[in-house]
């Protein structure tokens, strides 16, 4: 389809990861890999306490072997992780965020929640790509319909470079958040970012 053999298709939860990838895997000349469930079959490891996580090592290795004549897109959450040609990040306004990651994990998530919409406004997943030296691209999809984000992402796929440049790290947004720590006021922080 185009310049980019592995694409990751990244974003915190709630973004649409995974209902974008769905339109995308309609696309003949692509092929959409879901990271999470790839991860629960093939390369999960338990950790302390039992709790399930990553293989990274094992993921990347893997990641490294994939051939296909489609272009592949990793989606999920880690996949900006992995050694990929290209990052697109998609993005979200923290108000809409919030309302979905409450509608996900409810009240009872509220480090998820909070933790998630840190992550956002500080743009740490972006971060984290550009500082492995991943091409990044940026998709705000506050105001977008999946079909329209993915007719982003297939220009992008042919070497177009669409770009949002999102910038949520706003007064307003700091705001936000700390009303929504009041809201949820026995939040604790925590060090682990899903």
């Amino acid at each position: 389809m185009g310049i980019y053999k592995l694409v990751a298709l990244t974003g915190v939860p709630c973004v649409g990861k995974s209902t974008i990838a769905n339109i995308l895997a309609g696309y003949r000349d692509v092929e959409v890999v879901n990271l999470n469930r790839l991860i629960i079959e093939k390369f999960s490891i338990k950790s302390g306490g039992g709790v399930k996580t990553a293989d990274m090592e094992a993921l990347e290795k893997y990641v490294r072997n994939l051939k296909s004549e489609k272009t592949v897109i990793l989606e999920g959450h880690l996949s900006h992780l992995l050694p990929v040609d290209i990052a697109i990040v998609l993005r979200c306004e923290p108000k809409l965020l919030y309302e979905r990651l409450l509608l996900r994990y409810g009240v009872k998530g509220k480090r998820k929640i909070i933790e998630n919409l840190e992550a956002e406004i500080i743009g740490v997943i972006t971060c984290e790509a550009r500082l492995r030296g991943v091409k990044t691209l940026e998709i705000d999809v506050s105001k977008r319909t999946p079909q329209q984000a993915a007719k982003l992402i297939i220009q992008i796929l042919q070497g177009k470079d669409v770009n949002d440049c999102v910038n949520w790290l706003t007064e307003e947004n700091i705001e936000l958040l700390h009303s929504i720590r009041e809201k949820l006021k026995d939040y604790k922080f925590g060090s682990d970012y899903t």
